[in-house]
């Protein structure tokens, strides 16, 4: 691998022909996720980014005018403060540069670009808040050098994920001989008819909205926009279910594969089928066919609930990063960030979020 010696930049506001015709040809070249593709950032801009930001703030970076990184940012506008962030809220999970698999950044050289662009940038720049970080893709030994050169930065979540090189995981054998022992049940891995992925989709979405109203969690499906980024988005996606024999729905799926890596992003399930386990039969099924054709990784993306460690291998941290430019910066954090995560840590958060809800739900 290379070590640069030095680097130049430019910063995108748009997104335009030639930006995505280098796009593609770094990703052809780099370990980048799903997430980081330009047909994904493309898409979220459209449905939701030009709504979110007040700009895109797209990082490319050049050794001898090779171009070695893209950096998927935008400025959002908060108050009176500018932040800059990810491109991708509230979707994506896993955020990491493209970087060319031809090079190993310097630390030293790097975090002075990034300075200097932080710096030079046209809008002002008050507050940096990277979220969602890992530090280096599955498969990969690059370091993402926003998590490896930087100080600032603290785990945020949990990351696991199914080495299909290594064994596969062992189950719960009792959910799955009841799930086998009912009849007349049709796996479908990947769905291709059209009017088909709409019923499943919209299956999926509407499900998932019960169930966030049920858990009493965000209910980001309300907001139009986002409900209409899933519902258009088919680059790379899969559509996964499972049916009785006279078309009815069990448990779907809604996930990305993107170089040999499966994304688990919106699993639902029917619940007059609860007694089966059809969400963990559905998860199991997906393992399961990924061995069986060679993929490389199940990513599980963010969150540590239990069924992600039990059906899991491997594990990665997700790490946040925050720096602040400004006095305004500095009090944003302080006391929009800062104080709001260790709110949410007290009994008081959770009880005045339940009066809230009640009282709104009345």
């Amino acid at each position: 691998m290379q070590d640069p010696t030095n680097y130049s930049y430019k910063v995108y506001d748009n997104i335009n022909e030639h930006l995505i015709l280098e796009w593609k040809k770094l990703e052809e070249n780099s370990n980048c996720n799903v997430f980081q593709t330009i047909d994904w950032v493309s898409h979220w801009y459209e449905y939701i980014g030009k709504n979110y930001t007040k700009e895109l703030f797209i990082v490319f970076i050049f050794s001898n005018k090779t171009l070695i990184g893209i950096f998927p940012l935008c400025i959002k506008k908060s108050l009176f403060v500018n932040i800059l962030l990810w491109t991708g809220y509230p979707f994506n999970d896993l955020a990491f540069p493209l970087i060319s698999n031809e090079i190993n950044f310097n630390k030293n050289i790097f975090i002075n670009t990034f300075k200097e662009i932080i710096d030079k940038s046209k809008i002002r720049i008050d507050l940096i808040y990277f979220k969602n970080q890992v530090e280096n893709n599955k498969g990969s030994e690059l370091l993402n050098p926003l998590t490896g050169f930087f100080k600032k930065k603290s785990i945020q979540d949990l990351n696991y994920y199914v080495d299909c090189s290594k064994k596969i995981p062992v189950l719960n054998r009792s959910k799955l001989d009841k799930f086998n022992k009912t009849p007349k049940l049709d796996f479908i891995f990947d769905v291709t008819d059209k009017e088909e992925r709409k019923r499943i989709i919209k299956f999926i979405l509407d499900n998932k909205e019960i169930q966030f109203i049920g858990n009493k969690s965000w209910n980001f499906l309300k907001i139009k926009n986002y409900r209409l980024f899933l519902e258009n988005i088919s680059k790379n996606t899969i559509i996964s279910y499972i049916k009785t024999n006279d078309n009815i729905i069990v448990a779907a799926h809604f996930g990305y594969m993107y170089k040999s890596i499966y994304y688990y992003i919106l699993p639902v399930y029917n619940p007059v089928f609860h007694n089966i386990a059809p969400g963990l039969n559905l998860l199991n099924l997906l393992i399961t066919n990924l061995y069986s054709k060679n993929y490389k990784f199940l990513d599980l993306t963010i969150g540590s609930e239990i069924y992600k460690v039990n059906f899991s291998n491997s594990c990665l941290k997700i790490y946040c990063y925050n720096n602040y430019y400004s006095f305004l910066g500095f009090l944003y954090y302080l006391l929009f960030i800062l104080f709001k995560n260790h709110l949410k840590k007290s009994r008081l958060y959770s009880m005045s979020k339940k009066i809230y809800y009640n009282f709104k739900n009345e």
